[in-house]
């Protein structure tokens, strides 16, 4: 029988697609939970909001049961609908049909069905099926990647920058005058103020949207290889 779903059944899981099939684990390098072989992936397709009341969830439809997966932000559940349509679409006619919703306190919330076997009540979108033949690279999500990048490298680069200082003042006391400002500590500099220009253009950036990229609801970083899974 199918266990009662909520938020409190969702984990947080470590996943990772090879040519095997999907595997999960708790975390990087622990033992595999589980592994959902390729031709067992008959579908995969978006989950609404309503069904559990949580932002970017996905679903992966097995012959016996149906994976619900919770990606960290919208960035994050294209990236993966977009390498699972492929495995479950790419080259082959797939007439896949879903439930858009979730079986919740006995009834499918898409379509009310009482029934838990009730076939899916809607084709996947043929947006979904799309990225099964998506090759382009993805512009904003490259240049999202290389932003988050850019931020986390800030506190390694204030410590080259201290340490560069700290050189460049001993250098001045023992020599007792003041050297041009050596070639890296100069380009540690800009790239400190560049990111720091570059935050602030992105904060204004986004006040300036009807919904608000970057906070915790819509984030605009991610880390594609976490999900939270539900069995």
């Amino acid at each position: 029988a199918r266990k009662k779903l909520s938020v409190k059944n969702f984990k947080k899981r470590y996943f990772v697609l090879s040519h095997l099939g999907l595997s999960y684990s708790k975390s990087r390098g622990d033992a595999v939970i589980n592994t959902i072989p390729i031709n067992e992936m008959q579908a995969v397709e978006r989950v609404d909001e309503t069904a559990f009341n949580m932002k970017f969830m996905l679903q992966l439809v097995q012959p016996e049961r149906v994976l619900y997966l919770q990606a960290k932000n919208s960035v994050d559940q294209l990236e993966w609908l977009s390498v699972l349509s492929n495995v479950c679409y790419g080259g082959r006619l797939n007439s896949s049909v879903v439930h858009s919703g979730a079986f919740v306190s006995n009834v499918w919330s898409c379509c009310g069905s009482l029934i838990v076997e009730q076939p899916g009540c809607k084709p996947v979108s043929q947006a979904v099926r799309l990225l099964a033949d998506y090759q382009e690279t993805n512009i904003e999500r490259e240049l999202n990647k290389l932003y988050r990048l850019l931020l986390e490298s800030q506190d390694r680069l204030m410590a080259l920058k201290d340490d560069a200082s700290k050189m460049t003042r001993s250098c001045i006391e023992n020599e007792g005058k003041s050297p041009p400002l050596p070639p890296r500590l100069s380009t540690i500099c800009e790239l400190i103020v560049f990111i720091k220009n570059l935050e602030l253009s992105s904060k204004c950036y986004l006040l300036n949207r009807a919904v608000r990229r970057g906070s915790r609801e819509t984030p605009f970083v991610c880390d594609s290889s976490e999900a939270y899974v539900v069995r």
